[in-house]
């Protein structure tokens, strides 16, 4: 017979078991170019992280996802709005690439605001440090950098 991964539960009535579900905030949301990586993912829709999650202005003015540090009254309930992919095992480790892991982002598991798990590609807490919190909970390709007045 056909071997199930460990993760499908025997009930499963279709073989779900190799596909995880990855959200996305930067350059791989639609309208950005490097969005036709997710060629072949399916698109679950937009959603937002659990509170406790914002972004800052990474390496190459990219965004980058990371667990709100130091937080000041409020910043507990800081949100990242992105977009859910259903992707394949093939496409995960393609995107891991992409994404530089482990050197730049690493890949982990968030709680979005539904309460569901689903991975995503973020940066610790102490390394977020160095970077600029960005203000707005999403992120858009093409956007200005801040003059340095």
């Amino acid at each position: 017979g056909t071997q199930r991964s460990p993760r499908a539960p025997a009930s499963s009535a279709f073989d779900s078991s190799l596909m995880e579900r990855l959200f996305v905030y930067g350059s791989l949301t639609a309208g950005c170019s490097p969005a036709a990586r997710l060629a072949g993912a399916r698109y679950l829709g937009e959603v937002w992280t659990a509170p406790g999650f914002e972004l800052v202005r990474y390496v190459d003015d990219y965004p980058a996802l990371t667990h709100v540090r130091a937080p000041s009254p409020g910043d507990s309930l800081r949100r990242v709005r992105g977009e859910l992919y259903e992707v394949d095992e093939a496409l995960l480790r393609s995107l891991d690439d992409f994404e530089d892991v482990p050197e730049l982002y690493r890949r982990e598991s968030i709680e979005l605001d539904s309460g569901e798990e689903v991975f995503a590609f973020v940066i610790p807490s102490d390394e977020a440090e160095h970077w600029e919190r960005l203000p707005e909970p999403h992120w858009e390709e093409g956007r200005e950098r801040p003059s340095r007045a």
